[in-house]
């Protein structure tokens, strides 16, 4: 009897180290949940999302408004005068139930992102307005997410102080590797697309030619962007109000257009066989050497 309750009592032992390092593991995973949906799903809700999908409804009738503009055949409607700071802190006591927007600190209304632009912004001010807030110099495809220039910074923020420990934990179940690669790809699938994005405009520009389109269609879509409607305060001799807020929209949803058009010739069609390993390789290593947010 007394060396088989010894050896009971190692087996005991030997069982509960076990359930200490299986426990100690588990708690040691990955602490963001699985991806809720497919990339599929995740690309699908991008690009229905996106401005360019959002706006290119509104584009026939405001180029026929724009043309009639410039013809003189009708007058340009002017944009609402921004509310007084009474009124600003009245909305932001009292904030509208019915509609899904936020308020800045102007009192200017800002989408979540999910809504359609007729829903959110009326006019051709107010869609110029959204393009403004969506096609941010840290967001120029203007995907559904970031919804804006300020989500888009915090998303960039919150990649760049990933923690970075070069791989998870090997288990006896399971793929952690796969599952950590699959959690970061999900979640930052927008910053990943726009550091390809950066990527290919340096190649276009150093490697091919100074004149390629896809560097040039980006800094247009900034200068379409940060100027404003009306006037040019340090450059008054530009007329600039003469070009009606109406083909504004319409040129820059077309440079938007045309850049993405050209993200996907330069990335897919001008790289070399060996070098798109070599670019999806670095988002893979990134996704995999990065340790998840917690959800």
């Amino acid at each position: 009897m007394p060396p088989r309750s010894k050896q009971a009592e190692r087996n005991a032992e030997r069982r509960a180290a076990k359930k200490g390092a299986k426990e100690a593991d588990e708690q040691d995973g990955e602490p963001a949940a699985e991806p809720s949906g497919g990339f599929a799903e995740r690309a699908q809700a991008l690009v229905l999302g996106s401005v360019i999908v959002e706006t290119a409804p509104l584009i026939p009738d405001l180029v026929q408004e724009g043309i009639a503009i410039i013809k003189g055949e009708k007058t340009p409607v002017q944009p609402s005068p921004a509310p007084n700071e009474s009124e600003q802190k009245q909305d932001s006591q009292e904030p509208d139930e019915k509609t899904n927007t936020d308020v800045q600190k102007d009192g200017e209304p800002i989408t979540n992102g999910l809504g359609t632009m007729q829903e959110d912004l009326k006019g051709a001010h107010g869609v110029f307005r959204k393009l403004c807030l969506r096609l941010h110099w840290s967001n120029p495809l203007g995907l559904a997410s970031p919804a804006s220039g300020e989500d888009s910074i915090k998303a960039w923020e919150a990649l760049k102080h990933l923690q970075i420990d070069f791989g998870p934990r090997p288990k006896k179940k399971g793929n952690p590797s796969l599952e950590r690669i699959t959690t970061n790809a999900y979640n930052n699938l927008p910053q990943y697309l726009h550091v390809l994005l950066a990527l290919m405009m340096l190649r276009a520009f150093i490697f091919r030619s100074y004149f390629a389109c896809l560097p040039w269609l980006v800094g247009y879509q900034c200068l379409s962007v940060f100027l404003p409607l009306d006037k040019i305060e340090n450059l008054p001799q530009i007329p600039i109000a003469k070009v009606p807020a109406e083909i504004r929209v319409v040129i820059t949803v077309c440079l938007n257009g045309l850049l993405q058009l050209f993200f996907a010739y330069e990335l897919v069609w001008q790289t070399w066989f060996f070098e798109k390993p070599l670019l999806l390789g670095l988002i893979v290593y990134h996704a995999y050497a990065a340790r998840p947010t917690e959800a």
